[in-house]
């Protein structure tokens, strides 16, 4: 898989039509956003650059159990809230392709 750019990452984010107040680089493969969505609410949103959600992370978003958090593999539009199941579709942070 190729490398994902913090800067591929932002314009994704924006090209969702989100405002990026903030960027983290965690690490070579996962950042953590501060963004604004079209209503002004504060959306935290962790990518990882990796294909599909693990197990793991499954199992996670299960124990945890809280409506705000979901798996995406697709950013949903900053026009459309966020409703707590997961986004599905094609990734829309598809590292260079």
């Amino acid at each position: 898989m190729a490398a994902l750019s913090t800067q591929a990452v932002v314009q994704a984010a924006r090209q969702a039509g989100y405002q990026v107040a903030l960027v983290e680089r965690l690490r070579a493969n996962r950042w953590l956003l501060t963004l604004t969505d079209t209503t002004g609410a504060t959306v935290v949103l962790l990518v990882q650059a990796r294909r599909r959600f693990s197990p793991e992370a499954q199992r996670t978003l299960l124990e945890l159990a809280d409506h705000r958090l979901q798996l995406c593999t697709l950013l949903p539009p900053a026009a459309e809230p966020m409703s707590g199941t997961a986004w599905q579709g094609n990734p829309a942070l598809e590292p260079n392709q």
